[in-house]
């Protein structure tokens, strides 16, 4: 987890609710609505998710939906431009989303085809080189 969300959680461990939503609001933009609603949401003791406390709801919403989707690089890239966050950070946060599992497979399957088309397609040159 990186230092931002980190120090967000200890300074709502901590009490400090408003340097918590200040921060928040300074570091990503977010209007201060959705930064207390972020802090209060964190202090009911909800499990810690940092892109709650950093990324809007639509901005959230479409990054989740690209993860599903299998758009890793396009959620990352969406969250570092919505969130100005770093790299490791973005994709640490992206990585930990679900991801639709038959697109996963999809993408396997193809790659197991085309490899196996490119290994036959190569024992047939070679077939013919030998036969010449």
């Amino acid at each position: 987890m990186g230092a931002l969300p980190q120090h967000i959680a200890e300074l709502i461990a901590q009490g400090r609710k408003l340097e918590a939503i200040t921060l928040i609001r300074e570091e990503t933009g977010v209007g201060l609505a959705e930064a207390k609603a972020a802090v209060d949401q964190l202090s009911r003791s909800a499990p810690f998710n940092p892109i709650d406390a950093i990324a809007s709801e639509d901005t959230k919403g479409e990054v989740q939906r690209r993860a599903y989707e299998g758009q890793t690089l396009e959620a990352i890239k969406l969250l570092r431009e919505e969130t100005g966050i770093g790299l490791k950070e973005a994709k640490a946060l992206v990585d930990q989303m679900p991801v639709d599992a038959q697109r996963r497979t999809s993408g396997s399957l193809r790659l197991v085809v085309a490899a196996a088309v490119v290994v036959l397609l190569l024992g047939a040159l070679a077939a013919l080189l030998l036969s010449s």
